[in-house]
């Protein structure tokens, strides 16, 4: 990908902040420093920006192939454990000693729950063992609601300026 080219001074900022300079202030006061036009700077500092976030992209980006390719992995363990644990079943094996690996199979159990009919059952017998969700408010219902016009007690749009770059 190529970045848009940003004068040196500004790009001096944009190091400093990976070096540590996280407080907003300093990062301020540094760039209020740069002597140029406000023209100048803010295209600067605009630049800055649009390579920042095209930088974010491309590193979701790696995340989600990472992830997608830890996920392959993760599968493809789970085929060869079971391929593994049939094998040792079928052959009546317990445990494997090598050199490099002790493998044994291990028992265990799977926690079942049937969700509504323990709920209709610990209702009566056992309240003590559901947990219920606290009400919270629906934003997106909300925005709806408000933009077709309904009356929403306690909830509005509250103008505020952002900047746009293009």
């Amino acid at each position: 990908m190529e970045l848009l080219k940003v004068k040196p001074k500004y790009q001096q900022i944009l190091m400093d902040m990976e070096d540590g300079l996280t407080e907003e202030t300093e990062i301020f006061y540094a760039l209020d420093l740069v002597k140029d036009e406000f023209e100048v700077k803010a295209d600067n500092v605009a630049c800055v920006i649009k390579n920042l976030d095209a930088e974010e992209t491309l590193i979701i980006k790696e995340m989600e192939k990472l992830f997608e390719r830890a996920n392959e992995k993760r599968h493809q363990s789970i085929i060869f454990k079971k391929y593994l644990k049939h094998r040792m079943i079928n052959n009546n094996i317990v445990k494997v000693e090598t050199p490099r690996n002790y493998i044994r199979l291990k028992k265990t159990s799977e926690f079942i729950i049937e969700q509504k009919k323990f709920i209709d059952w610990a209702q009566d017998n056992a309240e003590h063992l559901i947990n219920y969700v606290k009400p919270y408010a629906n934003k997106i219902a909300i925005k709806k609601a408000i933009r077709a016009g309904e009356n929403v007690l306690y909830a509005k749009f509250q103008g505020k300026k952002k900047v746009v770059i293009e």
